[in-house]
């Protein structure tokens, strides 16, 4: 009986591990920045595109880890990188993914 109740505990315990692993990998989900809604906070996970497009994204202060507001959402949008304001196309919003950071 010991048995069964320690391994019902471990199954638990792996259960839980499980879910937390879950929920921490939905938390730090990739959307484009053209699902953000005006004020919302977001920093970029990924820019996606040819090596060309990336690099002008990339000029422009898009890159992996840099944050960013939307400022006004449709397409084209704004949003502000860096203190710079910065309007794109519907095309050029999809190849940036960002992490939406949670507001209080």
């Amino acid at each position: 009986m010991a048995l069964q109740s320690s391994i019902d505990v471990e199954n638990r315990s792996q259960h839980q591990r499980k879910r937390f692993a879950i929920w921490v990998l939905g938390m730090m989900e990739l959307v484009p920045i053209s699902v953000l809604r005006s004020g919302q906070m977001a920093e970029i996970g990924q820019v996606l595109g040819t090596p060309q497009q990336v690099h002008h994204l990339e000029e422009l202060g898009l890159r992996v880890g840099a944050r960013l507001e939307m400022i006004h959402t449709g397409a084209p949008c704004i949003i502000r990188v860096d203190g710079s304001k910065i309007c794109f196309r519907e095309d050029d919003s999809t190849r940036v993914l960002v992490h939406v950071r949670k507001t209080a």
